[in-house]
């Protein structure tokens, strides 16, 4: 669909021309294959970049979830459906986690 939107299945044709415009010229299959290839690596490294950069900016919410998890020591068994689910185990990185609020604050930036 991206191909022929675009017009880069015309790319594919047995002219020495990369142009986006309609030709009688046949279509060659190998060239045909290098595009689609092409296109969808395309498509994986924007999206590779777009998530490497916006997603630090944008955490979605069970990120924060995640680390609550793992900050109280807790684990958590989620259900999204009958039989399938996520489990979560929370290990707090500073071993123990029913410590005074001072420590866990002190453990919280002695991780950053």
């Amino acid at each position: 669909m991206i191909t022929q939107g675009f017009g880069f299945k015309n790319f594919a044709t047995m002219e020495a021309d990369l142009s986006t415009q309609e030709s009688k010229s046949p279509e060659n299959y190998a060239l045909n294959f290098v595009v689609i290839t092409l296109v969808i690596f395309g498509i994986g490294v924007t999206k590779f970049v777009i998530e490497t950069f916006v997603s630090p900016i944008i955490a979605p919410d069970y990120v924060n979830f995640v680390d609550l998890c793992s900050v109280a020591n807790i684990s958590v068994i989620m259900f999204n459906e009958e039989l399938n689910g996520y489990y979560i185990h929370g290990k707090s990185a500073c071993g123990a986690a029913d410590v005074s609020s001072e420590k866990l604050r002190l453990n919280l930036e002695a991780e950053t």
